[in-house]
């Protein structure tokens, strides 16, 4: 079948003398492209779309809130003129996902809105931009890119402060007025589709979406029954078609679900592991690498495709962009990634399940599962879609390295079925992908092989992955320099002097003592932060609070990140529980109406989550670097790297860094914050004091264990330095039990006796320990809480005493 279409219908619909003209001319392109593929790619070709686009924004009404309570209207001319040219878009977003580009291109969904957020549009008309709105949305799902990077290009389009009132109206109308549920079903639907992006949510929930929707889910409850109205048969003459395409919904969600449910209960991975879910989920996992059952073959065709089109190229709106996925290969992507979260959920916590797991034999198929695929390769033939992919796609590749991750917390899992599988070399792999998200997901595995006790420690140095990490720990991604510097922390113990000096070059000096030397809970810095963060906002955002773009050169110290690149790091166990900082005084209530409130009172949430983050990640990163440090104090050669540190960073910036840590440091009041941001003293100003978080106190603890462990000229510097001494033995009341036998073990590594020639230093050192009410306070941990703590306190009680004659 060749195609020929005949150009003069375009000039009939764009050249009309009347509308009724212009309505035959649409209904006769109709009926030419509806079923016809092949005429489809044609029309495109010749322009239809920028022309349907025209007829479209051509309709005459006021763009206005619409009032979707109101009866309903009669339809005009112009009215049935949008909905054949509404028809016509719907029919070609069905020819595949090829047909996205040139809609988009087209500014087809620009023109269905303008419809849509008119006050005269007829629920029939606004009931058929909704679907054709939701078909645009299920086929640009298919769009490679879309799968590989989990975006969807419309949620831009469609929520702007321009069109949600109008999505907000129709969720808020009666379900009981006449033509109203189905539109609320599809809008519910479009928003389940399209909203991606944190930016997106922050300004759906702002502007009333999450309420109406909060609301509609309620009245969705039935009296005794629990079910959805009319649930139990509205679908109960679809045809096949419909029930497939369900049930690979279900299949695909039920283990995402299934993961969401257990991850943070021990009890519910316990019910779905006796329930057979590790078995299953093996199976289903295994079964996800068999080939699909289509073909995907299209009709012959004159014009023959090139064996490979999936490249990307210029958007047009005559022009098809590159084809997509079938959907059951999109499910079957999802399908295996959604299992993948369920077996990493499971193998969280018990060491029992990742052997039973690893028992299964699906480490392999993990393995298999991080392979990126190249679209560039990828070789359709005589297809039109990607029936079979060779390789994962982004979330795949994610949802594989979480189950990594918690396979490699046992200690066995790492010395037998992972390293026999040879996970190390995809995970450095990995590591060097341009793909910032798979890059924090692979360190984070690589967290785990970095251990000492790993077995794959030492393939991780041969692969030269420490340069790389070093590199990655002066990102402007703060989850990526977070887990490089987690993985560092754990390579850099037990290893030569040199390896570890090499590390500390690569990272260079200065930056860590920059970093170091930084306060993230500083007042001063929590508001340059927000007014960073304001100034970089589009103005529709300002005041939401939401994230600078994603790849934007920023202070080291003070990053601005999205929230779709979280990553949990491996056996985290960090205090997110860090005072936030000054709140910008509120309005008058008087003078703001329930609705502003509302909207402030989520911007605030907005700013103050977006603040505290970066608080967070700060606090974390020079966690990550206290411990390297201190580990880079460990082992044979431990007093000279001491000396290395302490000539690099210099004796007394080096100790004044970790004494400035343990003090405490000024808490304003609202005044005297005010009056600090302004420069300006105040004679009100009412200090109090804080300690800084326990996060950071405790690694520099540790830090301050290993120079007392060091040599006698080591222990000199902290006895005589003027603060530091004196700083530690206050924090022997810390209410964090660690940190006070922390302290207990730098007294006990300050009066050891490792040398028998330096007995006058050490009952000096008592001396000074004790002019500093140090046996007052250990007398007091003598009856502790923790049975660690009394036990530490016994044993410097027995030196301290020893040593001073008592």
């Amino acid at each position: 079948m060749t195609k020929v279409v005949s150009p003069q219908l375009l000039d009939d619909v764009r050249n009309a003398d009347s509308t009724a003209g212009r309505i035959a001319a649409l209904r006769s392109l109709k009926n030419d492209i509806i079923g016809h593929n092949q005429k489809k790619q044609a029309w495109t070709e010749l322009g239809i779309l920028p022309l349907l686009s025209d007829v479209l924004m051509s309709r005459r009404g006021v763009a206005r809130k619409p009032e979707f309570h109101s009866p309903k209207q009669n339809q005009t001319e112009e009215d049935e003129m949008c909905f054949q040219a509404i028809t016509i878009i719907g029919s070609l977003a069905l020819g595949g996902p090829e047909y996205t580009s040139p809609i988009l291109a087209g500014e087809a969904i620009p023109a269905l809105l303008s419809i849509l957020s008119t006050s005269s549009c007829p629920r029939s008309l606004a009931l058929a931009v909704l679907q054709t709105l939701n078909t645009i949305a299920d086929q640009l799902a298919l769009v490679y890119q879309n799968v590989d990077n989990q975006t969807q290009p419309m949620g831009a389009l469609l929520f702007t402060r321009k069109y949600i009132p109008t999505f907000r109206g129709i969720l808020q109308q009666p379900g009981s007025s006449p033509g109203a549920q189905p539109c609320i079903e599809l809008v519910a639907d479009l928003i389940s589709k399209t909203c991606s992006g944190e930016q997106q949510k922050s300004i759906l929930a702002e502007c009333g979406i999450l309420d109406a929707l909060g609301l509609r889910l309620a009245t969705f409850i039935v009296a005794g029954g629990f079910v959805l109205p009319g649930a139990e048969n509205s679908y109960s003459s679809t045809k096949n078609s419909y029930m497939n395409s369900s049930h690979l919904r279900v299949k695909e969600e039920a283990p995402a679900v299934l993961a969401s449910l257990i991850m943070e209960s021990r009890e519910l991975q316990r019910y779905a592991v006796d329930s057979g879910a590790i078995k299953k989920l093996a199976q289903m996992l295994k079964e996800s690498f068999g080939p699909t059952s289509e073909a995907g073959t299209p009709m012959w065709s004159a014009t023959k495709r090139p064996a490979t089109v999936l490249v990307q190229s210029t958007e047009s709106d005559v022009a098809l962009g590159p084809p997509g996925f079938t959907r059951q290969a999109l499910s079957k992507i999802k399908y295996r990634e959604a299992i993948l979260k369920a077996l990493a959920a499971l193998a969280l916590v018990n060491d029992d399940y990742r052997k039973a797991i690893c028992d299964h034999g699906v480490v392999q198929h993990i393995i298999d599962s991080m392979k990126p695929w190249n679209p560039e390769t990828t070789v359709l033939g005589n297809k039109t879609c990607i029936t079979e992919l060779e390789g994962n796609t982004t979330p795949v590749i994610l949802a594989a390295c979480a189950a990594a991750r918690s396979l490699t917390r046992s200690v066995s899992v790492l010395r037998t079925s992972l390293i026999d599988a040879g996970i190390a070399t995809p995970i450095c792999a990995l590591v060097k992908s341009s793909n910032i998200e798979i890059q924090i997901a692979a360190t984070s595995v690589m967290c785990n092989l970095a251990l000492d006790f790993s077995p794959m420690k030492e393939a991780l140095l041969e692969a030269n992955m420490v340069p790389l990490l070093c590199e990655n720990s002066h990102s402007s991604n703060a989850n990526l320099r977070i887990e490089s510097l987690w993985s560092l922390k754990h390579i850099s113990y037990n290893v030569p002097n040199k390896m570890k000096k090499d590390i500390l070059e690569a990272l260079g000096i200065e930056w860590i003592k920059q970093v170091l030397s930084h306060d993230p809970n500083d007042p001063l810095n929590a508001r340059r932060r927000q007014e960073d963060i304001a100034s970089e906002l589009p103005s529709s955002f300002i005041e939401m609070g939401t994230s600078n773009s994603f790849g934007e050169q920023v202070d080291i110290l003070n990053p601005v990140i999205t929230s779709d690149q979280e990553s949990e790091s491996p056996m985290m166990d960090f205090d997110t529980r860090i005072s936030d900082g000054a709140i910008p005084a509120k309005s008058p209530v008087d003078a703001l109406s329930a609705e502003n409130l509302r909207k402030r009172r989520l911007a605030l949430n907005g700013d103050l989550d977006q603040t505290k983050k970066l608080r967070q990640d700060d606090t974390l990163a020079q966690e990550e670097l206290f411990d390297l440090l201190r580990n880079i104090m460990c082992g044979p050669g431990a007093p000279d790297m001491i000396d290395y540190l302490l000539q690099k960073f210099g004796q007394t910036d080096f100790l004044d860094i970790l004494a400035s840590k343990l003090r405490t440091r000024p808490l304003p009041t609202s005044s005297a914050s005010m009056a600090a941001f302004k420069d300006k003293p105040t004679a009100s100003s009412h200090q109090k004091s804080i300690l800084h978080p326990t996060e950071i106190i405790r690694a520099v603890t540790y830090v301050l264990i290993h120079i007392a462990a060091g040599v006698s000229r080591h222990r000199h510097l902290l006895v005589f330095h003027q603060d530091l001494l004196k700083l530690t033995m206050a924090l022997l009341s810390h209410s964090n039990w660690q940190i006070r036998a922390n302290c207990v073990w730098i007294v006990i590594n300050l009066t050891l006796d490792d040398d028998k020639t330096d007995r006058a230093s050490r009952v000096e050192r008592a001396m000074r320990l004790k002019s500093l009410g140090v046996m007052e306070r250990l007398s007091s941990l003598e009856i502790d809480s923790e049975s660690d703590v009394r036990e530490r306190t016994k044993t410097a009680l027995d030196w301290m005493k020893a040593l001073l004659g008592q």
